[in-house]
């Protein structure tokens, strides 16, 4: 799904996961939501924000919404 509303948040987790692309646990991560593709939105969103809650706490909501649309492209 191509979501244009969206496109300052996706570019915000795009950069953000080029400059995080080598911690394993953010790449593990973006593996396993890539085979996820029977995700609703609003699980992979879900997901998104757990993730980054408990991995990179100083992240905003904003970015949460971004990463979801970047994997959901």
């Amino acid at each position: 799904m191509k979501n244009s509303n969206f496109t300052q948040e996706m570019v915000m987790a795009n950069n953000f996961v080029i400059e995080n692309n080598s911690n394993p646990v953010l790449t593990r991560f973006l593996a396993e939501m890539h085979d996820m593709t029977w995700l609703t939105h609003s699980d992979r969103w879900s997901r998104c924000y757990d993730f980054l809650a408990a991995n990179f706490p100083e992240c905003t909501g904003t970015l949460v919404t971004g990463l979801t649309y970047w994997l959901e492209q």
